[in-house]
């Protein structure tokens, strides 16, 4: 599965990347038919509204049948996500 391990933290500077990673990612699974983008946050510390942004546009630009995946996410990143009324558009795991 395509796995993408996100970056310590995700700001207006880094998020640009982070999200290239992602489309990369999942362009890149697509290709070889998985159906779910792995994301480990388990590395994340501080993520504000442009990484929220990252996460929300790809998911919205998953295939019909594919899932976004956050692997290890906080209680903080979970409390952000549910704020943003945006959580429920993911799978959240350990």
């Amino acid at each position: 599965m395509a796995t993408v391990v996100a970056p310590n933290e995700i700001d207006m500077a880094t998020a640009p990347r982070f999200q290239s990673m992602l489309e990369a990612a999942l362009a890149a699974g697509t290709a070889v038919g998985e159906r779910e983008l792995l994301v480990d946050c388990s590395h994340i510390q501080f993520i504000d509204s442009s990484g929220l942004r990252a996460l929300a546009l790809v998911q919205g630009r998953l295939p019909s049948g594919h899932r976004l995946v956050l692997l290890g996410a906080s209680d903080q990143l979970v409390r952000l996500l549910d704020i943003a009324g945006i959580q429920d558009r993911f799978i959240l795991r350990g």
